[in-house]
């Protein structure tokens, strides 16, 4: 049994060309990192968007380190199979979204351990422009930040809320609205935006349209 497990660690390490791995393993960090900051810029979640995207490079090194291993072997392949039949993943995928790029993480460690470099780049680059193409926000480098507003109720308000914050952010999204209570209403939005001067800016409008409001602004990777 000992000289079997030899043997197999034996063909393994033949069979694996360390020098297309390592080059293999450079890009696969490259093009993970590009997705994070894909995902930073152009997605629309809302919950726990920094967790969730430095999960992803993480998750591509771990696809591409299994393949790399298991596709020289019949044995370990088979193993990977019966231990995975065993896994349960309970965490629940909130959004559609974060399904999308879980899967194109994973499948960038796929491509990249099979050798298949030019096509996983070219395919990526492509899913890349693409996701330029589709959204419709601006990319920028500022953290997103929660943007949440209470105030009394005022249908006026609710109508031009939109109008308002978008003049004054480079990005913002439209999350929730709430109404708290008989006469009190909330709105949520993510922003984006290059310095305080814009919530300077924020606050002066809302004092010229509301007489009694409460203002929550922070970043959104903090739970409070």
């Amino acid at each position: 049994m000992d000289q079997e497990l030899i043997n197999l660690s034996t063909s393994i390490a033949d069979n694996i060309n360390y020098l297309v791995l390592l080059y293999n393993s450079v890009i696969c960090v490259i093009l993970s990192l590009s997705l994070k900051y894909i995902y930073l810029n152009y997605s629309k979640s809302w919950s726990n968007r920094f967790q969730f995207a430095n999960l992803l490079p993480i998750l591509a090194l771990t696809v591409f380190l299994v393949i790399s291993i298991v596709k020289s072997s019949l044995a370990l392949s088979l193993g990977l199979v019966g231990a995975l039949s065993i896994v349960r993943f309970r965490t629940p995928i909130k959004e559609p979204e974060e399904l999308l790029y879980l899967f194109i993480a994973i499948a960038v460690g796929l491509g990249l351990a099979a050798n298949q470099t030019i096509l996983t780049i070219a395919i990526f680059l492509l899913l890349f422009f693409l996701i330029i193409l589709t959204s419709n926000k601006k990319l920028v480098k500022e953290n997103d930040y929660n943007l949440i507003i209470e105030y009394k109720k005022n249908k006026d308000f609710l109508k031009m809320s939109k109008n308002i914050i978008q003049k004054n952010f480079l990005v913002a999204d439209f999350v929730k609205y709430e109404l708290l209570d008989d006469s009190n209403e909330m709105i949520v939005y993510r922003v984006s935006m290059k310095d305080m001067t814009e919530l300077e800016n924020l606050k002066v409008d809302l004092e010229h349209n509301l007489d009694e409001y409460k203002l929550s602004y922070y970043e959104s990777n903090i739970l409070i």
